[in-house]
C-alpha cells in the first residue's frame, strides 16, 4: 500500500459531497507526506493517523446530515448506473464474439442462480486463501492452465493492488447465460469488499459448473 492507496481507503469511508473529499484528500496527503519526509516509514504514518474507518467515522460526525443524505442517494443512484454498465459491457462483448446472452440465466435448465452463486463465492473464498489447486479441481482443462500461484499473484497485484485486507463481505450478484456456438455458459458478476479495496469478480462457468474464464477488476468509489 502506498500513502495514496491509503488516503483514498479513507476518504471513501467519507459520506460527503465530492468537493469536500477532495480538500480532505488534499490535507491528508498531504500530512502523510510531511511524516514520510520527517523520516517515518509508512507503517509508522498510518498507526499514527489511525485506521481509515476510524479517521472517517470521526470526519463523519462534523459532516451536516443534510450532506450525508444527499450523498447517499448519489451513491444509490451510482450503483444503479455501476449495474447497468456492468450488463451493458457484458453485452457488447457477445456483439464483438457474436454469442448470444440471455438475462433469464434459468431459461434452458442447465443453471439454477442458486447454484451459481454458491459456485462462485467457493471459488472466490479459495482465491482469497490462496487455494489455487483446489480453485483448479473445479475448473476446465483451459482454465487450469493460469491456475498457478505466480500468475494469479500477478494479476491481482497489477489489476487492483498488493494489500487488499481482510474479506468483508458479498455485495452484489448478476447472472447472465451466454450461448456461444454450441456451448452454454452461466456468468456471474459478483461485487465483493475487502478492507482497503471493493472489487468485481466476473466468472463464467460451463454445464458442468467448471470454471471457465474469470476476470477482476476495482470498483472505483
Amino acid at each position: 500500500m502506498t500513502e495514496k492507496r491509503y488516503i483514498k481507503s479513507i476518504i471513501s469511508k467519507v459520506e460527503g459531497s465530492k468537493e469536500r473529499k477532495k480538500e480532505l484528500y488534499e490535507e491528508l496527503l498531504k500530512t502523510a507526506e510531511d511524516k514520510l519526509k520527517d523520516g517515518k516509514t509508512l507503517v509508522e504514518v498510518i498507526v499514527e493517523m489511525g485506521k481509515p474507518e476510524e479517521i472517517a467515522e470521526k470526519i463523519n460526525e462534523d459532516i451536516p446530515e443534510d450532506e450525508k443524505k444527499k450523498y447517499k442517494k448519489t451513491r444509490i443512484v451510482k450503483r444503479c448506473i455501476s449495474s447497468v454498465a456492468l450488463i451493458f459491457a457484458v453485452f457488447v462483448l457477445a456483439f464483438i464474439f457474436m454469442p448470444h446472452y440471455s438475462s433469464d440465466v434459468e431459461k434452458d435448465g442447465l443453471f439454477q442462480k442458486e447454484t451459481l452463486r454458491n459456485r462462485a463465492m467457493e471459488v472466490i473464498t479459495y482465491l482469497d486463501a490462496k487455494e489455487y489447486d483446489k480453485v483448479s479441481a473445479i475448473a476446465t482443462d483451459s482454465m487450469k492452465k493460469v491456475l498457478r500461484d505466480d500468475m494469479i499473484t500477478f494479476a491481482m497485484r497489477e489489476q487492483i493492488g498488493d494489500n487488499w485486507g481482510e474479506f468483508k463481505d458479498f455485495s452484489g450478484f448478476q447472472f447472465v447465460q451466454m450461448k456461444k456456438l454450441w456451448n452454454v455458459y452461466g456468468v456471474v458478476g459478483v461485487e465483493t469488499k475487502y478492507e482497503n479495496y471493493n472489487v468485481r469478480y466476473n466468472l463464467i462457468f460451463d454445464k458442468n459448473m467448471k470454471l471457465d474464464k474469470m476476470s477482476m477488476e476495482l470498483i472505483e468509489e
